[in-house]
Parts: structure tokens; sequence; C-alpha cells
């Protein structure tokens, strides 16, 4: 099977599954990327920073970073058109329902169950990353890597008790890793 062919039926089918946003098929991306070899954990750790850290949804981002450091730009593409392709159709055909008052019911119904199941997976995503960033191999056990914890720790308190942007927070993480580490 040719690698395109491949990239397709991979991101449309993590595409079909779109719900609630990029956070929520973070799990599914790494799950098949590092599944099929393409990728190492810790690489896939670095999608995720630079697709935050770059203008554009998290997921599309995180596709065209796969696609890219796969196959250069034609992987690129492929990834990025495979993963939006479901969402736009999906888009269609729900708005066309939506707009009939037994299709609002039948949607908000839906959400009842989903909105739960997005908030697990976006956890999940959490974990994992977590576990790849804060546990470190060394020679033949594992530590705790503490400047990992206390960055995510400090991100969190700025976020939850100042308030701080997120851009702010990302810049002075990327200083503290020029710095520091």
């Amino acid at each position: 099977m040719s690698i395109y062919l491949e990239f397709f039926l991979v991101f449309v089918s993590i595409g079909l599954f779109c719900f609630g946003g990029g956070y929520v098929i973070i799990p599914l991306i790494q799950q098949e990327v590092v599944n099929r070899g393409w990728m190492l954990p810790e690489e896939f750790i670095n999608i995720i920073a630079v697709s935050e850290s770059t203008p554009g949804p998290l997921a599309v981002n995180a596709a065209t970073y796969v696609g890219f450091k796969l196959s250069g730009l034609t992987g690129a593409f492929v990834c990025t058109l495979s993963l939006i392709l479901p969402a736009f159709f999906l888009a269609l055909t729900i708005g066309e329902i939506w707009n009939t008052d037994k299709g609002k019911a039948f949607f908000k119904r839906i959400m009842v169950g989903i909105k739960p199941v997005v908030t697990g997976l976006i956890f999940a995503a959490a974990v994992s990353l977590m576990q790849t960033i804060w546990i470190v191999p060394s020679y033949s056990y594992y530590t705790i890597s503490w400047s990992g914890v206390f960055l995510a720790l400090a991100a969190y308190i700025g976020i939850r008790r100042f308030a701080l942007h997120p851009v702010f927070i990302i810049l002075v993480g990327a200083i503290f890793g020029v710095l520091c580490i």
C-alpha cells in the first residue's frame, strides 16, 4: 500500500471522530502514529508542542506536521486534507439536519452523551502526554523530570489562578527550556 493511501485512510478515520476539537483526537493520532512505527512517543510530544505553539487548529497542525515529517510537502498535504474532509462533509450534513426542530432535539440528546466522553478523551490525552514528558528513561530505570512537573504546574497555576494568556505561558516555557534545561 502506498504511504499516501495509508495517510489518507488513517487521517480520514481520525477526522470522522473529531467531536470536541483537536484535544480529543490527540490520543487517536498518537496511537496511530506511534503504533505504526512512524514516530516514537517522544517525537510525537514534539509535534504537540509545535502544533500548540503555531497558529491554527491543534489537530490540523499535528496532521500537517506528521505528514511533513514522514513525507515532505506531499505528505503534509495528504494528511491535512484527509483529516479535514470528514469534518467538512459532516458539518454540511449536520447543518442541514440542525435546521429542523427534530434535528435540534436529536443533536441535543447526542451531546448529552458526547460531552462527558470528550472530557474523558481530553483527560486521557493529558495523562498520556504527562507520562511521556514527566517519566524519563535513564539507563536501566526511569526517573521523574522535575523540571517538566514544575513547568506543567506553573502553567496550570498561571492559567487558573492568574488568568495568564496561554501564549505568554508558552513563551516563558520556551525561554525556561533554552536557559535552564
